[in-house]
């Protein structure tokens, strides 16, 4: 079992990104949208998964209907 920790907090390179663990965050609905504004709780959400020690998430977007991503500004 400890070699499977051990590998999860291990630096990773897939491709040309490098990750300094293994830890990723896959994009979900954190209900932190109240009457479909974005507040303070959303801003906070992802920076605090980061400190947290997450390498790596997927900041997808979802406002009314249509898909964003945070690093590309495009749509879906």
């Amino acid at each position: 079992m400890r070699e499977h920790l051990d590998r999860a907090f291990a630096p990773a390179t897939p491709g040309q990104l490098h990750l300094e663990n293994r830890i990723l965050k896959a994009a979900t609905f954190e209900r932190k949208t109240p009457d479909g504004m974005p507040g303070n709780a959303r801003l906070n959400f992802h920076p605090q998964i980061v400190e947290g020690g997450t390498s790596c998430f997927n900041p997808m977007v979802y406002i009314s209907g249509c898909y964003c991503t945070l690093n590309s500004g495009s749509a879906a």
